[in-house]
């Protein structure tokens, strides 16, 4: 980065701060999911939202033709295998979380000390992509596979109203989507590299 593109000391001051806050923010949700992992694996009874599937009884005339329960929040002493699976999957989210977090705090850090940006900018979008696209998806798996454990292994006290199985939400597959983005990007970025340096003193 030549010296006229180098941020101010001002400007440097402010993007080290960001990138010192996107650290701390990363520590804050890794710490929040070894935390609920502990818990899962250590406490003697922890409360899971599993599938349900079961009627509601309905007031005849009152306007409503049918009512059911599509979720169960179930307390119990599950079983090992679920709990370790459940564990994984907030292991999984802790690593995505702390991964992201130190490439976009050593990304900001760097361009303020003015490091070369597009070697820097791949280097983060590798790191960043990898860790958006493959934690949510075995972090959801992991945890949806123990859902279906707990709700095998509770049913029968339950009078079978759980469903064995998982759903998975929006952000499942939207945050694995950003992460294939951001690799693309990051590939974009680098052949536009290549290609200003094969082109340089063509012209």
């Amino acid at each position: 980065m030549s010296q006229d593109t180098q941020p101010g000391r001002v400007d440097r001051g402010t993007i080290r701060t960001i990138a010192v806050l996107a650290a701390l923010m990363a520590l804050v949700l890794c710490a929040g999911q070894l935390a609920r992992a502990f818990a899962v694996l250590f406490s003697p009874d922890i409360t899971l939202t599993l599938l349900a599937e079961a009627p509601l009884p309905i007031t005849p005339d009152a306007g409503v033709t049918a009512a059911s329960v599509e979720s169960a929040s179930v307390t119990a002493d599950f079983a090992q295998s679920a709990r370790l699976l459940m564990a994984a999957g907030n292991v999984a989210f802790a690593v995505t979380a702390l991964i992201v977090g130190a490439a976009a705090a050593w990304l900001l850090w760097a361009i303020a000390s003015g490091m070369r940006f597009p070697v820097t900018l791949y280097r983060f979008t590798l790191a960043a992509g990898f860790a958006l696209a493959l934690g949510p998806l075995l972090g959801t798996a992991a945890q949806g596979f123990g859902s279906m454990e707990a709700a095998h292994t509770t049913n029968d006290a339950l009078g079978g109203i759980l469903l064995v199985g998982f759903g998975i939400d929006g952000w499942g597959f939207t945050i694995p989507l950003v992460g294939f983005a951001v690799l693309a990007l990051g590939y974009v970025f680098q052949a536009m590299r290549r290609m200003q340096r094969d082109t340089e003193g063509l012209v």
